[in-house]
C-alpha cells in the first residue's frame, strides 16, 4: 500500500526520494492509550516495504502529554538512514519495518 499524496512530505536522503506523513489525527489506541508519534515512510514511485517509525515521545493531541515534541525532516532523514543500517529493505516487497527512533528533535539540532 502507498502512502496518499495528500497529507504527505517528500524527502530526498542520499539521492533517494521518500514520501513520509504523521497521522493528522491520533488513532483510538494513540489518543486513549500510548501516544506516542509515528511517522510512516516509503520510497517513492517504488513498492517496496513501508518504514514505521517510532518516536518516544507523545502526539501533541493526545490527552496526557507530558513531553511535546515535533517530528521534522532532519529527523526523519536520520531515522532512515538508521533505518537502513539496521536492515530496512526499502524497495524490496514485504512486512512493515518498525524503527523505533531514540533521537529528538533537541539532539539532533545540538549534533550539528
Amino acid at each position: 500500500m502507498s502512502l496518499p499524496r495528500k497529507g504527505s512530505r517528500v524527502i530526498n536522503v542520499e539521492g533517494i526520494s521518500y514520501r513520509w506523513l504523521v497521522r493528522a489525527r491520533p488513532t483510538y489506541t494513540q489518543a486513549c492509550q500510548d501516544g506516542y508519534m509515528v511517522a510512516a515512510v516509503e520510497q517513492e514511485n517504488v513498492k517496496g516495504s513501508t518504514l514505521s517509525i517510532k518516536f518516544k515521545w507523545q502526539r501533541p493531541d493526545v490527552a496526557i502529554n507530558i513531553h511535546p515534541n515535533s517530528v521534522t525532516p532532519k529527523l526523519v532523514e536520520s531515522c532512515i538512514k538508521s533505518a537502513i543500517s539496521e536492515g530496512w529493505r526499502r524497495s524490496e516487497p514485504g512486512p512493515t519495518f518498525v524503527y523505533e527512533c531514540e533521537l529528538d528533535q533537541h539532539r539532533t539540532r545540538l549534533s550539528n
